[in-house]
């Protein structure tokens, strides 16, 4: 999501979720950075991932998320465990 504006970045990572229920993936990373070159306005994608998640419609395809492992980023990504689309 690096660079994307917020309401682009709200696009992607719904896009992100739809295709990881499509195809059954259990788990994604998003990459949102950590806001360190965002200026006053901070870390707008990182605060922005974890609150569009808890909100409908994206919570309806979240099991849980956590800020990821640090090989993965840290707390530069979010891990999201993604709930099964239903058929």
């Amino acid at each position: 999501l690096h660079g994307l504006r917020a309401d682009t970045a709200l696009r992607a990572v719904t896009a992100c979720l739809h295709e990881a229920r499509v195809r059954g993936y259990a788990c994604v990373l998003i990459i949102h950075g950590k806001g360190q070159r965002s200026g006053s306005e901070g870390d707008v994608l990182r605060r922005g991932v974890r609150t569009w998640l808890r909100k409908r419609p994206l919570r309806d395809a979240v099991r849980a998320y956590t800020p990821a492992r640090l090989d993965e980023g840290g707390t530069g990504a979010t891990r999201v465990l993604v709930r099964p689309a239903r058929l």
